[in-house]
């Protein structure tokens, strides 16, 4: 339901804790949570003595592009540092931004599990340079790495830049007129038991029932979700 949006709409600065930044012009970005890492799990071994390991998104060079991949958590690791904008606005919010309401209403994910209620799209900036932000390939596809392009705030590719934040902490790339369980782009991990260094990546949600069947992918990221 639209209860589930709990991204309250107030101003003032804040680190690493909810918030969103309210703005009444084009000129201000409004965040959700600023200077924070993304966190998933590993889990090790047969029930019920699972080993639990905590790993957060990192950003590292590549040849072509600055990727997302999985590295241990580190609070002093610059590069696993994000600002999570919100791409929708309120009434009274960012003028170049769409209504929450407006996309709420047309995100066909909602309606096809049980827990697929959409709290906000957002944008995934680094901290290091916030016009930098977390990108699919276009057009985006299942395997696609996410990685980092430069862009500003008139240029936000709602297809390859802007993530659905899934009730119980899943993203989902673009704007959910998808199905859950069939073609939406999952933001997960590769392989059946993903490890340090491993790439951030997509998978469509035929694919992540095998994977979950036969493995262990991170699916679940820390802070989004209800």
């Amino acid at each position: 339901s639209a209860a589930f949006l709990g991204i309250l709409f107030a101003a003032g600065p804040i680190t690493n804790s909810p918030l969103v930044v309210t703005a009444t012009s084009s000129g201000r970005r409004e965040y959700s949570y600023r200077n924070t890492q993304i966190k998933g799990e590993i889990w090790k071994g047969k029930a019920p003595n699972y080993k639990v390991r905590e790993v957060c998104w990192a950003v590292r060079k590549g040849k072509k592009y600055d990727k997302v991949v999985l590295e241990k958590c580190d609070d002093n690791d610059e590069s696993q540092r994000f600002h999570i904008e919100n791409y929708v606005t309120s009434e009274g919010g960012r003028s170049d931004r769409p209504l929450w309401d407006d996309f709420y209403d047309e995100a066909t994910v909602i309606d096809t599990c049980d827990y697929c209620d959409v709290g906000t799209w957002v944008v995934i900036r680094t901290k290091a340079d916030p016009s930098m932000v977390v990108t699919a390939h276009s057009p985006a596809t299942e395997n696609s790495w996410l990685h980092l392009e430069k862009t500003n705030d008139r240029n936000i590719d709602l297809m390859t830049q802007v993530f659905a934040d899934i009730e119980g902490g899943e993203l989902i790339l673009g704007d959910g007129k998808c199905d859950y369980n069939e073609d939406c782009l999952h933001v997960t991990t590769q392989g059946l038991g993903p490890d340090i260094g491993d790439p951030i990546m997509l998978r469509t949600g035929r694919s992540m029932a095998r994977f979950k069947k036969h493995g262990d992918p991170i699916d679940y990221w820390d802070p989004f979700g209800s």
